[in-house]
């Protein structure tokens, strides 16, 4: 469930680099490397509180700190537990707006090592509920309980768990249930805006 490394090939060896925010729930602005013992070290060496080169890009007392809570906190953690109640969250949201005419979800479970997060998709027709998705956004960003989606277009969004803390998954689903299901007029369809200037080749 860390986000992808960046690995980098040192006279044959190898250093991996994971980002201390994300999924492993660290300071934005920490990270680690992981690899031999040796090369490790070295990198250490240029750093602080050493007068590396690596010094100019130290980290404070406190991020140090928040790292290591946060990698002792992630190998005691139940992942499998914590998948399935993400995994349930994406279903319990699915199952409220699914009731909705024309609202079609699919939950998708993570693949590969990179932000091991479920997610779900939720697709509707546009024709019908006469709203799309980046009025959608729009709604849930500027009004209270505030939400952040996880991208979206057309008519279609998408939602990831591993943000969620327990009990949320209701506001979310109350809240797309509301705004999808609520009565509107007709979209209006925009004709295009005639070109800003002519680039067709005159052949001179």
């Amino acid at each position: 469930m860390l986000t992808i490394p960046s690995v980098h090939l040192v006279r044959g060896a190898t250093l991996v680099g994971y980002s201390g925010g994300k999924c492993i729930r660290g300071p934005q602005c920490a990270g680690m490397i992981l690899g031999r013992k040796d090369l490790v070290k070295a990198a250490w060496v240029a750093s602080a509180p050493h007068h590396g080169h690596g010094r100019t890009m130290k980290l404070g007392k406190e991020e140090a700190i928040g790292m290591l809570a946060a990698v002792e906190a992630w190998v005691k953690r139940d992942h499998k537990a914590e998948m399935a109640e993400w995994i349930s969250m994406m279903n319990r949201i699915a199952a409220r707006v699914s009731k909705i005419e024309s609202v079609k979800t699919s939950v998708r479970e993570p693949r590969g090592l990179s932000n091991h997060s479920p997610g779900l998709s939720i697709s509707w027709d546009a024709s019908k509920l006469n709203i799309t998705s980046d009025e959608v956004a729009r709604i849930l960003d500027t009004t209270e309980p505030r939400i952040a989606l996880g991208g979206g277009r057309g008519s279609s969004i998408s939602i990831t768990a591993y943000m969620m803390m327990p009990g949320e998954d209701k506001i979310v689903a109350d809240r797309l249930f509301e705004i999808l299901s609520a009565q509107r007029p007709p979209l209006k369809t925009e004709p295009p805006k005639p070109p800003a200037g002519d680039l067709t080749d005159d052949g001179t």
